[in-house]
């Protein structure tokens, strides 16, 4: 409960920069930096006066670590030592990162394109508002400036033969119409 080290990995002599044989038996406070010390201590008063475990994570040297310290208690039920299992998630948060990023990436390209698709249909109603409007402008310029003057020149005409090619005339332009 006063940060002495009785049993650990090597791994985590590894994090303290020491050999698992003199890491045992050390004061891991004397190992952490002042501000960490404090926060520390603050957990173990934490799950010393609740008896239950405790979970945090934090950075350091780089390495994110996802850590859980629990109770270990006497059989009258008070906390006489802590366990701490810690292990490293930095792949997990990095990769949390990438994920984070890359949805806020699709977010961002997904209201574009729908942006985009608004912008588009606009574009189309007005081409075909346009293109109706060409159409009705070129079957009224055909019923007033091509027509009348084929009926004109039909009924002027005297010969069958040149009658015939108007009528013919006229049906493909009504029918193209």
């Amino acid at each position: 409960l006063k940060g002495y080290t009785v049993a650990a990995n090597s791994v985590a002599a590894e994090r303290f920069g020491m050999k698992l044989e003199t890491f045992i038996d050390t004061c891991t406070y004397d190992l952490m930096p002042a501000s960490l010390v404090k926060t520390r201590k603050e957990i173990v008063e934490h799950v010393v006066k609740t008896r239950k475990l405790h979970r945090f994570q934090d950075k350091r040297r780089g390495i994110v670590f996802d850590s859980t310290v629990y109770p270990v208690m006497d059989d009258r039920g008070r906390v006489v030592q802590l366990a701490i299992h810690g292990k490293d998630v930095t792949e997990q948060k990095n990769a949390e990162r990438a994920l984070k990023k890359t949805e806020k990436d699709l977010r961002t390209r997904s209201k574009s394109l729908v942006e985009m698709n608004k912008a588009l249909k606009i574009l189309l109603n007005s081409k075909d508002e346009n293109q109706r409007d060409f159409e009705e402008r070129i079957l009224a310029n055909f019923k007033h400036l091509v027509l009348p003057y084929l009926r004109k020149l039909k009924n002027h005409l005297e010969d069958e033969k040149p009658k015939v090619y108007v009528n013919i005339l006229e049906t493909n332009l009504n029918n193209i119409i």
